[in-house]
């Protein structure tokens, strides 16, 4: 099986009959293969026909992202009042789904608080932070308004807290 995981949003299971999983209320991971140009996401019957139980399909396609993708560059910077983590890789379309591999969970939780926030405004962009600063936390709220806006692959304008993910 060669299926990457890919967010999209939580309404493309019903508008375009897209297999996933729910990750947040508006966004779900979808399983893709890449295609020349591009990919395709695994539809509700084709998972059907694979005969596979979801969260071995969820396991199964992380490692592959993590074999095929491991170049993003994870930074953390020192904000007013704690701390922020950003990755970016211009080299795919894979950034942001790239929380679900346990060494970028890893050094977030290290790096800045197991209880953190978090902003997904589109699969291209991913933002996790703490802090006490109220300024800080409406600059992100800004920041993920106006990326979700301007971004073609848009999923939410939400701030998460990383306690309410189940994987």
């Amino acid at each position: 099986m060669n299926y990457i995981p890919q967010f999209f949003p939580e309404y493309w299971k019903t508008e375009h009959n897209v297999y996933g999983i729910n990750f947040t209320n508006e966004i779900s991971i979808g399983f893709v293969e890449k295609l020349d140009g591009g990919y395709s996401f695994l539809s509700n019957l084709e998972f059907e026909k694979l005969k596979i139980d979801s969260k071995k399909l969820l396991i199964e396609s992380i490692k592959n992202l993590k074999n095929l993708f491991d170049n993003c560059d994870l930074k953390i910077y020192e904000i007013d009042g704690g701390k922020m983590g950003f990755w970016n890789s211009e080299n795919d379309n894979f950034t942001s789904v790239r929380i679900l591999i346990p060494e970028y969970r890893k050094i977030i939780l290290e790096n800045i608080s197991e209880n953190f926030s978090f902003s997904i405004p589109s699969r291209d962009i991913i933002t996790c932070w703490k802090t006490d600063s109220k300024k800080e936390c409406e600059k992100f709220k800004r920041e993920t308004k106006e990326d979700f806006k301007e971004e073609e692959y848009n999923l939410s304008e939400k701030i998460y807290n990383w306690k309410n993910v189940e994987l």
